[in-house]
């Protein structure tokens, strides 16, 4: 069982430093980014009282969000 986390570990380490180590220079420089995203939720519900009276509600809302950033790595 040690022998096998051994190698996952190994392995997962080797997956997650490879791609930095080789695409290093790639990120030299300036870069900026562009994010957009559109969120909502809704909820629908109804009640009924004693009086055998229905009362019905509705709530939701949809909004946006953007955002940018800029990094410069030297």
């Amino acid at each position: 069982m040690n022998k096998i986390r051994t190698i996952v570990f190994a392995l997962l380490v080797s997956i997650a430093t490879t791609p930095l180590l080789a695409a290093g220079s790639d990120f030299a420089g300036p870069y900026f980014g562009i994010r957009a995203s559109v969120n909502g939720a809704e909820l629908d519900g109804s009640a009924r009282n004693s009086n055998d009276e229905i009362t019905d509600g509705h709530l939701g809302s949809v909004f946006g969000a953007v955002g940018a950033f800029s990094i410069r790595n030297t």
